[in-house]
């Protein structure tokens, strides 16, 4: 199994600027992602892909690969991560280096361990995925979303009409943004996955930062960790 680790960095971002490589814990945000990736002994070549060269500085010192300078129509609002996973791609292939599977790791879950990798990867091989990515369980079901009409009056998001009893409802899972592994042929071939599987995480590690709550909430959680940790293991 050859795989391509991908860590995706922007310089620019409106809600936090700066925030790829503004201190999380004891580095920066971006080293935690970085460090996961090379302790996953089934990554075979972790790469970071951005425009930024402060970024692109920082990636280096902690240890990953910055083979190129992403182009500027890749860094925008616009440009999507199918974009972004393909022109990497297609750079490394120009290397001869020929991957099965690409892991697109988002340096904005600096929660996500190594082990949570791992057995993604694991997922991918066992179902035989185009796609697999992380989810978390969703602590409000979205059939008792609301939407609130132009009269103020609040509405249901979805028109269900069977039960809205938790016990009666099908477990809801949210991706958490973590982990997105692809087939490279898809990729290769301009496909849209057909089949898509799922790693769950637990939701303590699923914190996708955005904005400066997120920032917060995630070093707190960080600082703790322990203790999710040993909530996890015992079933808690």
């Amino acid at each position: 199994m050859t795989v391509l680790g991908l860590i995706p960095a922007r310089g620019g971002s409106k809600r936090l600027p700066g925030k790829n490589i503004k201190k999380f814990g004891d580095k920066p945000l971006i080293a935690h992602t970085i460090c996961a990736g090379l302790a996953c002994k089934e990554i075979s070549r972790l790469i970071v892909s951005t425009e930024d060269e402060e970024i692109a500085a920082v990636a280096r010192a902690w240890g990953a690969e910055v083979p190129f300078i992403r182009p500027p129509q890749l860094a925008t609002d616009e440009a999507s991560s199918l974009e972004v996973v393909k022109h990497a791609l297609e750079f490394v292939e120009q290397e001869r280096f020929f991957p099965e599977y690409i892991v697109l790791l988002q340096p904005t879950s600096p929660l996500r361990e190594s082990e949570d990798i791992s057995l993604a990867l694991q997922e991918m091989r066992k179902g035989q995925w185009d796609l697999v990515i992380s989810l978390c369980a969703s602590n409000i079901h979205p059939y008792w979303y609301k939407t609130i009409a132009v009269t103020g009056e609040v509405k249901p998001f979805f028109d269900y009409q069977g039960s809205l009893r938790s016990q009666d409802l099908a477990p809801a899972f949210r991706p958490n943004g973590a982990i997105y592994i692809y087939r490279s042929e898809f990729i290769r071939r301009g496909k849209s996955p057909v089949r898509i599987g799922a790693y769950i995480m637990e939701d303590w590690k699923s914190i996708d930062i955005d904005t400066a709550l997120d920032f917060f909430l995630a070093e707190k959680i960080w600082e703790h960790r322990g203790i999710f940790k040993g909530m996890s293991k015992s079933g808690g």
